[in-house]
């Protein structure tokens, strides 16, 4: 695991710019396409209106990349609470890329059907690439090349979230662990509100395993209302508090790959 502190979100922003540029390029020279799972939130956005203009725009040859979504709410892609939609307004609707090779979670369709689409998607995709020089497929997993994570203020990540005392068997790890696949439907951070536009309606997601698969992992995290979740997931529990519940982000370690934090000054300035 390695850390990197920037000064504030834009830094952060150029430096995985950089790094999805330089992956991209050497995917090309390999003669296969990039695989990148991008994030909703914030920080991210800020990436994605670096990507979509120069030099990253023309620079990167997005013909070749296949962009898929770590989660999604289960809204339609135009509703405001959609990280598809994000995604399209900040990136999408100024690159050239293909529109097969967005890979997007139908967050209109009932959750155990969205979720079980875009698990067969994925599966797909990756039969169709070539595994002889990229390696895709690795212990019965994808290997995607590059997913971009966030981290919430209460140590989740993806769409999983710390366990609802009342609800624990609904909300909780252990339920969608139980269910065997890598894309599951589960709840949002709460369970008072199935409403539309709710931060706790209903979400698909990707499952721990299948990131840990990934060859380069990167949590993008900035502000100072994630440093306490910061160091719960970097340092672990304080002294005193090692009966606290794992953050969900806790359970993010690569297989064989990389993972990197980047953080600004104040995301990290609770760190030991």
């Amino acid at each position: 695991m390695a850390i990197r502190v920037e000064l504030n979100i834009d830094e952060v922003a150029k430096e995985v710019a950089v790094i999805i540029a330089a992956k991209a390029e050497e995917a090309s020279k390999k003669g296969r396409p990039l695989t990148i799972v991008l994030s909703g939130g914030s920080t991210p956005k800020a990436l994605y209106r670096l990507l979509a203009m120069p030099p990253y725009r023309e620079g990167i040859d997005w013909e070749d990349v296949h962009i898929f979504f770590g989660d999604e709410r289960c809204v339609g892609p135009s509703d405001e609470e959609s990280n598809f939609r994000m995604v399209q307004l900040s990136l999408l609707n100024d690159i050239e890329i293909p529109a097969r090779n967005v890979h997007r979670i139908q967050g209109e369709l009932l959750p155990k059907e969205a979720a079980a689409k875009y698990e067969d998607d994925i599966k797909a995709s990756f039969k169709g690439f070539d595994e002889d020089s990229g390696g895709f497929i690795k212990d019965g997993l994808p290997v995607f090349d590059i997913v971009l994570l966030g981290l919430g203020s209460d140590g989740h990540t993806l769409s999983i979230f710390p366990n609802d005392p009342d609800k624990p068997n609904e909300n909780g790890l252990a339920s969608i662990d139980e269910s065997g696949r890598f894309v599951v439907d589960t709840d949002g951070p709460g369970t008072s509100s199935r409403k539309t536009g709710s931060p706790d309606i209903r979400r698909i997601t990707m499952m721990p395993a299948l990131v840990n698969n990934a060859g380069f992992i990167i949590f993008m995290v900035c502000g100072k209302a994630k440093a306490g979740a910061v160091t719960r997931v970097i340092d672990g529990p304080a002294e005193g508090d090692l009966d606290s519940p794992e953050p969900p982000a806790s359970r993010i370690r690569p297989k064989s790959g990389e993972l990197l934090w980047l953080l600004d000054d104040a995301a990290a300035s609770m760190l030991d």
